[in-house]
């Protein structure tokens, strides 16, 4: 075995290279690579985390965003339902992180939201005064739950 081990693979300008060289090498490699995977996990782990672990500042930047919408001088003009379709696009992407929460608070918020994600679309395709008052509503309702939740 000490014979394969110090076994010459071949010479580099004076310098041998054994295997016992390259077994190392190849390692400390390995153990590069089996580190980056691991705090990769935990990074993605820890952004998912970070992205819905405050549901009380989630709820209170969703309510803050749609009331600064709705009392913009420019209501319901080109740039405003540009701003208003992100606005609809966030709310849909954070209900999605929310459904994979198990938290009595994400549950909440994601009932809350789910009713507020309808009233915004049902503003969006038609514009009558049914819809508005299920849009405020809806944002009362989801603006109050925040409050109360979050004290």
């Amino acid at each position: 075995m000490r014979e394969i081990w110090n076994k010459v693979l071949f010479t580099v300008k004076t310098k041998e290279v054994k295997v016992k060289h390259v077994v190392v090498v190849l390692l400390l490699l390995l153990l590069l690579l089996l580190l980056q995977q691991c705090t990769s996990v935990k990074d993605d782990d820890q952004k998912k985390a970070d992205t819905i672990e405050n549901v009380c500042e989630l709820a209170s930047i969703n309510t803050d965003e749609l009331q600064i919408l709705l009392e913009r001088s420019d209501l319901c003009s080109e740039k405003w339902y540009e701003d208003y379709e992100d606005y609809e696009d966030a709310l849909v992407e954070q209900h999605k992180l929310l459904k994979k929460h198990e938290g009595k608070k994400q549950k909440q918020l994601y009932k809350k939201q789910e009713v507020l994600i309808k009233a915004v679309k049902e503003f969006k395709e038609k514009e009558t005064e049914a819809s508005v008052n299920a849009l405020e509503k809806a944002y009362e309702e989801y603006r109050t739950y925040a409050k109360s939740v979050c004290k």
